[in-house]
Formats: C-alpha cells, structure tokens, sequence
C-alpha cells in the first residue's frame, strides 16, 4: 500500500516538472543554463525512480514474490522463539518435526488440485528424512491408501501476520480470520467448516493411493500437495475410516454422509468414478483438446527428462504397447499427458482472468515443464509446452525467473 501511495505522489510530482517552463530565472550565482539541467537531471532521476517503482508493483502484482517470502520466513522465527500467551497455550503447543518431504509434480500452489481425487494420474513420492528408519514403512505396501499429514507450506499468509498480534501476552489467534468464502459457496463459512489451507494451524489431511512403497520412498497416486510439503506422519487408511462399514463386509452397506449442497463438486465425482474404474491409462480427457505443436512438445520435454523421476524420460526407452501421446508409445508418456489434462479440466485460472474475454494464453508449471493453454468455451485447448527457467530458491520454494 505504500508503494502505491508513493507511486502516485511521485507520478504527480512528474506531471508538475514536465507542466514546468523550459527556461527559469536565472540564479545570481550562475547563468539560466545550469538552473535548466538541475531540473532536466531531477526529472531524469525522478523517472528512473518511477519506472523502478513501476516494475516493483508489476512483481508484486504477480503475487508470490521472494520479499513475501523473506516476510514469512521471518515471521515463522518470531513465532518460534515468542514466548506463550498463556500457561495453557505453553504447555500444549506441540513441535513437529517433518518425517518426509513430497516430491510432487505442482512445484507452484497454481495448478495443484483442490482435492486428491480431482487428478487420480498425478503421480508424488514422499521421501523420508535420513533420521527416519526405512523399517518405518515396512507393511505399508498392504494397504491401498493412506493418510498424509502435513502443513501448507506455500501458504504467503500467516493467521498472526498483523502487526496487533505481535503484542506481548495477545494470542497468535486473535487476529486470524473466522470465516472465508469457499469455492463454489455464496456465503461465507466458518473456517472449521472448510478444507481452505489457510487456517489456524496450517495443517492438512490428505487421503492418497498407494502406488508402491520401496525402501525409504512411498509412490503415491491422485496427490494434491505442492512439491517440497513437510510430511508429520503417515497413517494407513481401515475400512472403519469409511462411515457405515460393519464388520465382516459391505454387505447392506450403505454410506449416509451429510454435507451441504455446495460441496458436491460434479468433477469430483466424475473423476472418482474414472479411477475406480480401472482400466489401465486412458489419453483422451474430455473437454482437454491438445494442438500438434503441444504434442510434439511434450514428448520431446520428455525425452529430455523433465518429468522425471515421477513419470520417466531422461533417456529411457519408452514402454512398448501404451499408446503413448504424440503418436509415440509408452505409459508413462501417457500418463503424465494424462495428468496435465486433468489438471487443465479444473481450469486453474484465478477469478480475475475467468472473467475475462478468453482469448488471452494462460500458464501452469507441472514438474519442470511450462504448459501453455488457452480457455474455450468449453474446456480449453493445451498450445504449447517449455522447459521452466528456475530463478533462486527462498524458503524451500523454487521462484520463476
């Protein structure tokens, strides 16, 4: 807001120089025409600073900018060393240590899935720390899903980021915001009765598919978390997590779940049904079309590796019998085509450009690859894929350059 406001005061100081008259009144210690360039030279300085300021805004329109993060990181260390509100407060608060990180194909918030199911070909791996014995794993490979616990790490905002809740003896808690707008809900609700990221806690629940379990890596299927997420415990997933299952069998079963209308996502659904389904790796999903130029592009990103290690490439002769995307073979080409498409039938875009007119090209980065795309009337239409020119790296997020 700052920058804002000095922004304009000094686009107004520029518009009164350049009002000026080209010649002033001469000074009595020297002629008219030093007078003159004193106020060429301020002007010339004046604009350098405008358009230093201009650029400053266009970064941090963009929203996610390495001063955003510098901001967080520091506020997380303030967190960490500030001294308990209360008794209570002290005696409760629980320090987590991340047993594994995710290697994920969303290496940016945009793009990555609201919920597991929404893209079952987005492949992840969880990898655990070296403190963490391999054996923790061991049995893990019975199950068919597991539950990941986790933080939202990308999070840009804190619940006690405001400067009110830096006082001494005021809880963190007391400025976070109560209640949020969800997707597709036309009031707002209580932040309890949301799965929004931003919460009290920034801690998540994630429910993934077993892929495989292979020394200190679990392969999962579906994944919804951002590449670099701290995982705090992985727990198996029982039939007495489903509500309704009886022992013995599903026989009679039948589950009851109450929820209010908005919260039934049809492409949820639709994409549950996919991957129950079965059926080995389908190419086509509706509503995704992909131009010649696109398929081209990613097999030969592929080729080149940059979709590994989650989907291959690099090298690796592709797996004969598939039906590969590009008019070449192998599964795990078409499955990461796959992926990005069902990434794409969400449309990603932000509220601001699904407003717009359509015709502009929007991107997304899934694993290190740039997918360009425009939208449709219905569905949208993958253009074109690059390799991504990766900036430095603040707070173990990866920044574009």
């Amino acid at each position: 807001m700052d920058t804002c406001l000095f922004l304009l005061s000094l686009s107004a100081s520029l518009a009164l120089q350049r009002l000026l008259p080209q010649r002033l009144l001469p000074r009595p210690d020297g002629p008219a025409q030093q007078v003159d360039q004193v106020a060429v030279d301020q002007v010339a300085v004046d604009q350098v600073a405008y358009e230093q300021l201009v650029a400053k805004c266009a970064a941090e329109r963009k929203g996610r900018i390495s001063a955003e993060i510098a901001h967080r990181t520091l506020l997380k260390s303030q967190h960490a060393a500030s001294p308990a509100s209360s008794p209570r407060h002290s005696k409760d608060a629980l320090h987590l240590l991340p047993v594994g990180y995710v290697t994920s194909p969303f290496l940016k918030r945009t793009g990555c899935p609201r919920q597991p199911c929404l893209c079952p070909s987005a492949l992840g791996q969880i990898v655990l720390e070296p403190a963490v014995s391999g054996e923790a794993l061991a049995g893990l490979e019975g199950f068919g899903y597991c539950w990941v616990i986790f933080t939202f790490h990308a999070n840009t905002d804190l619940p006690a980021s405001s400067a009110d809740s830096q006082q001494p003896g005021r809880h963190p808690f007391a400025s976070a915001k109560a209640k949020i707008l969800p997707p597709r809900c036309p009031s707002k609700q209580g932040i309890f009765a949301t799965r929004s990221p931003h919460r009290y806690n920034n801690v998540g629940l994630s429910l993934l598919k077993i892929r495989s379990v292979k020394g200190r890596t679990v392969t999962v299927e579906g994944i919804d978390l951002c590449d670099g997420t701290p995982v705090y415990d992985i727990k198996p997933y029982i039939p007495w997590d489903v509500p309704g299952y009886v022992q013995g069998g599903f026989g009679g079963f039948e589950v009851n779940l109450r929820c209010p209308d908005w919260v039934w996502d049809p492409e949820a659904v639709a994409a549950g049904a996919a991957e129950s389904s079965g059926g080995g790796v389908v190419v086509d999903t509706p509503g995704v079309q992909w131009s010649a130029e696109a398929e081209a592009d990613l097999e030969e990103l592929w080729g080149r590796g940059v979709f590994a290690p989650l989907y291959g490439g690099g090298g690796k002769k592709k797996k004969k019998g598939g039906g590969g995307a590009g008019g070449g073979g192998g599964e795990e080409l078409a499955l990461a085509r796959r992926a990005v498409s069902e990434v794409l039938k969400q449309d990603p875009r932000n509220k601001k450009a699904k407003g717009g007119d359509g015709s502009a090209r929007y991107n997304i980065v899934f694993c290190d690859a740039k997918v360009g795309f425009e939208a449709l009337e219905a569905g949208c239409r993958v253009c074109a894929l690059e390799k991504v020119a990766w900036g430095e790296e603040a707070d173990g997020v990866r920044l574009l350059k």
